[in-house]
């Protein structure tokens, strides 16, 4: 679930565009976490289309998403 405004990137990283915006408290499947230079990503289904979001914006059952 989404704990503010996410990005959802085309990649793991700020560089990747974004191809959509979720609202605070969407709920989404994770697939994996990377890490990378300064934040994890995790990569996320949304229907029939994936992408990455930065794991800081990401929570499980009520506290920040951790793996």
């Amino acid at each position: 679930m989404t704990n503010d405004l996410a990005n959802v990137r085309k990649g793991p990283g700020t560089h990747w565009p974004v191809i959509a915006v979720l609202q605070p408290g969407t709920t989404v499947n994770i697939g994996h976490c990377s890490s990378g230079w300064l934040y994890r990503w995790c990569r996320v289904n949304l229907g029939d289309r994936s992408g990455w979001i930065n794991s800081l914006l990401l929570k499980r059952q009520g506290a920040l998403f951790t793996q």
